[in-house]
């Protein structure tokens, strides 16, 4: 358990914004290339990342995405079109909208 200087540090720490690390689509797709829990952990995040954005309605626009590693990855609508491996339903397919609307 926390005690409330240490949370406050935390909170800071969380909120530095020299800390950010921005990530490419190029290294997220030489990532999800190789097949280990780095790989899975990330697809998992791509996924909670799309139902946060569905709950937030963060549809529109681009929204971004925080992955396993740590760093802020663009575009979460391409990361999860291809590579939360989920297939549209039969009706988002026929009004041709990708996955990220089908959830």
């Amino acid at each position: 358990r926390r005690s409330t200087a240490s949370a406050t540090q935390y909170e800071e720490d969380a909120f530095n914004s020299s800390d950010i690390k921005i990530g490419s689509l190029t290294e997220l797709h030489h990532m999800m290339k190789i097949d280990n829990s780095l790989s899975r952990a990330m697809r998992n995040a791509i996924i909670h990342a799309g139902v946060l954005a569905r709950k937030k309605d963060e549809l529109y626009g681009t929204p971004t995405f925080i992955g396993v590693d740590g760093r802020t990855y663009p575009d979460l609508r391409l990361a999860f079109g291809k590579y939360a491996n989920m297939k549209q339903c039969a009706v988002c397919k026929q009004r041709v909208q990708g996955a990220f609307y089908c959830r």
